[in-house]
């Protein structure tokens, strides 16, 4: 984490989250990554200083520039600061729960999930090549229960609950 976050940034980049943000774990259903999960943390808005400033004191994820699309007041180009690796989400999320309102479940529960994939240990497969033994990590399979936590994040984000 870059420098100090006070409760007044903590709180800034929390109520950015609860109103254009958003806190989404899918699951792969077609491709090489197929039944893979992807969790990623993503805040939106059409002004860049503030997303850069947020972006700069975490000192983590990436910026991404989204074409004018159309709203209600014409044409808007949208910036993202997009965050999608665990640890960093993790630290995020830990750093504003507390300051949450309309997506503290997702976060909650984004949180136990990458808890629990985190404690997980890779394993190594043997891979043999050209006579040469390799030996890859693998990410290890998905419990029940961790489904069922991205699973219920996907839930609360339709407004299913």
């Amino acid at each position: 984490m870059v420098g100090t976050i006070d409760d007044i940034k903590r709180a800034y980049i929390a109520g950015y989250i609860d109103g254009d943000g958003s806190i989404n774990a899918t699951m792969l259903k077609s491709g090489s990554h197929s039944g893979e999960i992807r969790t990623e943390l993503n805040i939106t808005s059409v002004n860049p200083k503030a997303i850069k400033e947020m972006q700069s004191w975490f000192g983590t994820g990436y910026f991404e520039v989204k074409p004018a699309t159309k709203s209600r007041k014409g044409y808007r180009t949208a910036y993202v600061w997009r965050i999608n690796t665990h640890i960093d989400m993790l630290n995020i999320i830990n750093e504003v729960i507390d300051f949450m309102i309309t997506r503290k479940e997702q976060a909650l529960i984004m949180r136990e999930y990458i808890m629990s994939r985190m404690s997980k240990p890779r394993e190594l497969v043997d891979y043999h090549k050209n006579g040469r033994l390799y030996r890859i990590p693998q990410k290890p399979g998905y419990s029940n229960e961790e489904i069922q936590m991205i699973m219920n994040i996907s839930n609360l984000n339709k407004g299913v609950y």
